[in-house]
């Protein structure tokens, strides 16, 4: 009995002793450390400065785009890097260690910034008046096919602007300044004899992925709403990486942005409708070209659909770039009206 009791003591100390060395080894080992300098591939890997050229061969470079490819899908199961090792649901880390330009210059996230979804609450610069005579004139016909009809406007990335007024392209939670381009071309249009309204409601934040999917509930209402729907255009501005100066076109002696027009096709998803899309939009460029060369860039055409299978007029139209001013924006969409209500109004002719 005793030597049962000794045993049991024994065993008893080794287990208390093995559980202070685990616990003293968990908290002054630093796994990730351990297991990113063993890794000696990917240690190498990790040391390369921004900019620098690296030589890769077909060994690498698949396990450069395996990282990449699995943090951009979302999986907790990752491949050992430094700085996601036991850290991996933190989105910071998971950039910085993928993309190197990040992980030197450090990526600051604002922490408790107040941001304001609700529409009406913007300061935005003062709009020009426009000039009615300004505007192509319109037979007594062409107004008699308009009577009645409407356009509808409004934006799926409410928060978008313009950086040379708003200092930055992007607003989030609140109206950009392409909001008020958008108001503009609404307005020239009510000027011209044709009925538009512009929709406010702001469709990017919070989560900006689902623009298009709330823009889509906001078209379902206008198609729901306006029988007598004319055309239905998505405003934004345009982003081109690598660009460095706003392009602009001299009309009557004032710079004007450049506009791009983008048609969705059948590509990913069914549209069956989306050519007659297309034909309206390179009309607009043909008349466009008329009126005022060099506004309109032309009619790109993409695989997604954006939302434009709702009506057989539904455009989206890329006012500028964030990088031209807003008054340069306005114009163009003072320009652009004349040229639609000319196009419609042939169209109904």
């Amino acid at each position: 009995m005793l030597r049962n009791n000794v045993l049991i003591f024994v065993k008893s100390m080794i287990m208390v002793q093995l559980f202070f060395i685990v616990l003293l080894a968990g908290v002054s080992l630093d796994i990730n450390r351990i297991i990113w300098q063993e890794n000696s591939f990917v240690n190498r890997l990790g040391e390369v400065a921004p900019g620098i050229q690296v030589n890769l061969n077909e060994q690498r470079a698949e396990t450069l785009l395996r990282q990449v490819n699995i943090g951009l899908t979302g999986t907790d199961q990752w491949p050992w890097q430094k700085s996601t090792f036991l850290s991996w649901t933190l989105p910071r880390q998971m950039m910085a260690s993928n993309i190197q330009v990040l992980a030197s210059n450090g990526l600051e996230v604002p922490r408790n910034t107040e941001l304001d979804a609700q529409p009406g609450t913007f300061d935005l610069p003062a709009i020009v008046q426009t000039d009615p005579s300004s505007f192509p004139s319109l037979t007594t016909e062409d107004t008699l096919h308009l009577k009645g009809r409407e356009v509808a406007l409004y934006c799926t990335h409410s928060a978008e602007t313009y950086t040379p007024d708003s200092g930055k392209p992007k607003l989030d939670g609140k109206h950009g300044l392409i909001n008020k381009v958008a108001r503009q071309l609404a307005d020239s249009l009510q000027e011209q004899g044709l009925k538009a309204v512009y929709y406010d409601k702001i469709h990017d934040f919070p989560e900006y992925d689902k623009s298009y999917t709330n823009s889509r509930e906001t078209v379902k209402s206008i198609i729901r709403e306006q029988e007598n729907l004319l055309a239905l255009l998505d405003i934004h501005r345009d982003h081109i990486p690598g660009m460095k100066k706003a392009e602009t076109v001299t009309i009557d002696g004032r710079p004007s942005a450049r506009i791009l027009i983008v048609v969705g096709s059948d590509e990913r998803k069914p549209h069956p409708d989306w050519e007659k899309n297309l034909d309206f939009a390179n009309r607009i460029v043909e008349q466009g070209e008329q009126m005022y060369p060099g506004l309109i860039k032309g009619v790109r055409v993409k695989a997604g659909t954006y939302n434009q299978e709702y009506h057989h007029r539904a455009l989206l139209v890329e006012v500028g770039s964030d990088l031209n001013n807003f008054e340069e924006a306005r114009y163009a969409a003072e320009l652009f009206s004349g040229i639609l209500i000319k196009v419609l109004a042939e169209e109904l002719s």
